[in-house]
């Protein structure tokens, strides 16, 4: 296959949006398109090479894998390093655990399934995922691991045009599958589904099987210029919510397949910018811009948070710069020398060297994965609160495996048998009579529904724990208040009242409780389906808030100075740490309760009796009652589940009158934290 300068040139086309779209510049909305621009060059340039081999027949798996090797491996070595040692220095305990799993996910080939289980590309916590780019290399890395095979055997099979039509057909299909996530409420496995992503590789490959490129000058540069424009326009018009539609990449993977079927031997303005010095050497280090650029973009607040903060565009420009550079010397020093095997000739094993590289990968993950090296590292980074920050870290995994349980439809039809103890989710939107089965499914003789977010899940534990005999079940939507509202781009319990309807038309309700962290712009807006709700259910409670810290708890804890000491309470008018007057919203929500016609139950004196709002049970780190910034621990849970059991409205409606008298209201004693 022929060098083609323009490809290089149209590589630097889609690198600098990614970049840019990546550092935060708003003009460049849509940059991400400039993977599925990646995406088709590398199907074209692949499957140029394998035709050229295979029907001069000299093709040779080994070989072919070997290039593969010579070509990712190498520069990924010292970004993965760079990025280890950064994680170690600057990542907390859980973004550490989930960085050590990413570390290995990449080097083995499988990022982009990791990164959906854990997070949406354009989530905030992405912030914190140094590697998170490297789904898209795994998505190629997958296309090479199968793509030979299945051109080796089309080729004995058919001719050109059969060919063309077989990959015309994976390709639609392809793009279907996408479509049908989308439609079905999955954008984030349309996003990183290599499966539903290889139609973007597959229309680079067509154009590889294509008899030959467009000569003719004029329709060159009218092919060119539209695929250029189609790609431009997709960089500056689209956005983060474009990118969760299933059709939106058509247009930038037609331009790119515009550009490259324009003849590189047709001379014209576009051809000559593309083929341009700058821009082929730009895009010959787009390689190692894109592997440097993210590692650098997370890893500079966290080095420089003040500079990063107040130091206006420099940090940004000093970043980009800094990849660049590494992007050239990788290059140069890398990339370039080990691809013509002037570094690692031909008589090494590649294989070899990718199984050393996943086995030392592989133990520096570990130091993430494995408990007793986990501890090593954060003693040896925090000292002494190493071990406090692995005890929270702890209790993160647990809640997410025990307690962050949802059903929301994804898991097919509510079994229960699976699904019990589960929240009936609105995360996803399942049809209602989903949600309706999944409460009946897990109602008794005595039902109370709890509606709320993940704090109120957490109150949902809470009150399983206190009144074990009670069959309480949750709806559930996370970061929404418990009412049918409409904040930005979210809905919040659609239809609320319909599904609850539905819901007592089957199951008596003796009460439904509602918990939330509050926010100040929802304070009111939940007030018309509280009083909705009372006027269904006499027994309506409005449950008051725990403190919110302005930070996670291990981030505040490993930002402390390495010398001081951990405080037993924070004082409750303490803003700089304590993100809300409790005191003052919970005034607001008692009025809001009274007016609504429902019963309003304070727990700010849980967490925080005698203005002082405390981390620690019985001041035990071992025993911290909170996880991250309101999210309750094991600890936490059994706190508030005392103080419910003892609450005297609560007493009163779920205990028998000889147990309410056993146990009496009691105001919190601090001795216990």
């Amino acid at each position: 296959m022929n060098y083609r300068a323009d490809i290089d040139g149209l590589r630097a086309v889609a690198i600098v949006p990614v970049v840019l779209f990546h550092a935060g510049y708003g003009a460049f909305s849509g940059g991400y398109v400039g993977v599925d621009v990646f995406f088709v060059i590398s199907g074209y340039l692949i499957t140029g090479l394998l035709l050229s081999e295979m029907r001069a027949g000299n093709f040779s798996f080994s070989n072919f894998y070997e290039r593969r090797i010579r070509r990712l491996l190498p520069a990924f070595v010292p970004v993965a390093v760079f990025s280890w040692v950064c994680a170690n220095l600057f990542l907390m305990p859980s973004a550490f655990s989930e960085f050590a799993g990413s570390l290995l996910a990449s080097i083995l080939g499988f990022a982009n399934w990791f990164f959906l289980a854990h997070v949406g590309y354009f989530d905030g916590p992405a912030g914190s995922k140094p590697l998170l780019h490297m789904w898209s290399l795994a998505v190629e890395e997958q296309f090479y691991l199968v793509f030979p095979i299945l051109l080796l055997v089309l080729l004995a099979r058919v001719r050109t045009r059969g060919l063309l039509w077989a990959l015309s057909l994976i390709a639609a299909a392809s793009l279907a599958g996408a479509c049908w996530l989308v439609w079905n409420g999955l954008p984030d496995h349309a996003f990183y589904n290599s499966a539903v992503r290889i139609w973007e590789l597959m229309a680079g490959a067509i154009v590889a099987c294509m008899p030959r490129t467009v000569e003719r000058r004029d329709v060159a540069f009218a092919l060119r210029g539209l695929g250029l424009t189609m790609i431009a326009i997709a960089v500056f018009a689209f956005d983060k919510g474009t990118a969760a539609t299933s059709v939106a990449p058509l247009l930038p993977v037609l331009g790119t397949v515009f550009v490259i079927l324009a003849s590189s031997n047709a001379r014209d303005p576009f051809a000559a910018l593309l083929s341009s010095r700058p821009m082929v050497a730009l895009g010959r280090v787009s390689y190692g811009l894109y592997l440097w650029h993210w590692p650098i973009l997370v890893f500079l607040p966290m080095a420089f948070p003040h500079w990063a903060k107040y130091g206006g565009p420099w940090p940004l420009i000093a970043a980009m710069g800094l990849s660049l550079a590494l992007a050239i010397l990788s290059y140069f020093t890398i990339e370039n020398p080990i691809r013509r095997k002037a570094i690692l000739p031909k008589g090494v094993h590649m294989a070899g060297l990718f199984a050393g590289s996943v086995a030392v990968f592989a133990a520096l993950a570990s130091t993430g994965l494995v408990d007793s090296l986990n501890r090593m590292r954060l003693e040896a980074v925090y000292g002494p609160k190493g071990t406090v920050l692995l005890t929270l870290e702890r209790e993160r995994q647990h809640y997410f495996e025990t307690k962050n349980l949802n059903f929301d439809g994804r898991q097919g039809a509510f079994d229960p048998a699976i699904h019990t103890g589960y929240t009936c989710s609105y995360d996803f939107a399942p049809p209602q009579d989903e949600l309706v089965n999944c409460l009946t499914g897990q109602s008794g003789s005595r039902t109370v529904l709890v509606i709320g977010d993940s704090f109120g899940r957490d109150t949902w534990h809470s009150l399983k724990r206190a009144y074990p005999t009670i069959s309480f079940v949750m709806l559930h939507q996370s970061s929404c208040p418990p009412g049918e509202i409409t904040y930005g781009r979210r809905k919040c319990f659609v239809d609320l009242l319909g599904t609850v309807d539905a819901f007592r038309k089957q199951v008596p309700l003796e009460a439904i409780i509602l918990s939330f962290r509050y926010q100040k712009m929802l304070w009111t807006d939940i007030e018309a389906s509280i009083a909705a709700l009372s006027d269904r259910v006499n027994n309506t409670f409005l449950l008051g808030t725990a403190p919110v810290w302005r930070q996670p708890l291990d981030y505040r804890i490993a930002n402390m100075p390495r010398q001081q000491s951990l405080e037993d309470y924070i004082p409750r008018t303490d803003r700089l740490t304590i993100a809300f007057d409790i005191s003052a919203i919970s005034d607001v929500a008692s009025k809001i309760a009274m007016r609504a016609g429902a019963k309003f139950i304070v727990i700010d004196q849980v967490f925080c009796p005698e203005d002082r709002c405390f981390q620690w049970r019985n001041n035990n780190r071992a025993e911290p009652l909170f996880w991250d910034q309101f999210h309750l621990t094991r600890h936490g849970m059994d706190l508030f589940a005392e103080h419910l059991k003892t609450n005297p409205q609560l007493q009163r409606l779920f205990l028998d009158t000889a147990d309410a008298g056993e146990t009496t209201s009691r105001k919190v004693d601090p001795a216990r934290f």
